[in-house]
């Protein structure tokens, strides 16, 4: 019997080491409003949405850079990291066009290995609009060639926001989730920036 219990208890402690070290027993960060990058729209709603959908980890911090402006030349981007590595990142800059819409999605991509251009499928938003489980990417005019653009070239404003890591969601969802955080953050950068020629997002 004591040896009995003596194994039980070795099992039961290995068990305890085990599961300590595949992160059973980890908890995950928390995500506030007020750590979503301050120009992203519905910063709470954001918050909860990336809480439930990126990976797990025990710690998550937002880094900002640039912003809207009523020059074509403007870059913004939104990093999120994990405590191991990047997690998902949004993009927005007025782009020329490309020959055709396939040239623009790679250009507003940035795609390297293919990873963020596979399985791309249109979806009705913006000028043109495409989006997977891992990337979901807008055009929406900006910028006229006869207004601030100038120089007889029209510029776009392109919204991106890749998944760095896969969400933790089906493929669809995660499709859905990409969309409805590409749209509201391409809705609010177009105010932003002033542009001369109306969106064709709809909504709020």
């Amino acid at each position: 019997m004591v040896v009995i219990s003596a194994l039980s208890a070795l099992v039961v402690a290995t068990g305890l080491v085990v599961a300590w070290g595949v992160g059973v027993f980890s908890s995950q960060g928390e995500i506030a409003a007020a750590d979503v990058c301050e120009q992203v729209p519905n910063r709470g709603e954001v918050a909860k949405t990336l809480h439930a959908v990126l990976p797990k980890v025990s710690e998550y911090s937002f880094d900002e850079s640039g912003g809207p402006t009523d020059n074509p030349r403007f870059h913004y981007f939104c990093l999120v990291d994990g405590s191991d590595g990047p997690l998902l990142d949004m993009d927005v800059r007025p782009t020329s066009l490309g020959d055709n819409w396939k040239e623009w999605e790679i250009q507003a991509v940035n795609d390297v290995d293919a990873l963020y251009t596979r399985d791309l499928s249109p979806f009705p938003a913006g000028e043109h609009a495409v989006a997977s489980s891992r990337t979901a990417a807008i055009a929406d005019p900006c910028f006229s060639a006869d207004g601030k653009a100038g120089g007889g070239q029209r510029f776009s404003l392109t919204t991106v926001v890749k998944a760095r890591k896969p969400l933790r969601l089906s493929d669809d969802k995660a499709r859905s989730a990409l969309m409805r955080l590409v749209a509201d953050l391409g809705r609010k950068m177009h105010k932003d920036a002033q542009c001369d020629v109306p969106s064709r997002l709809t909504g709020k």
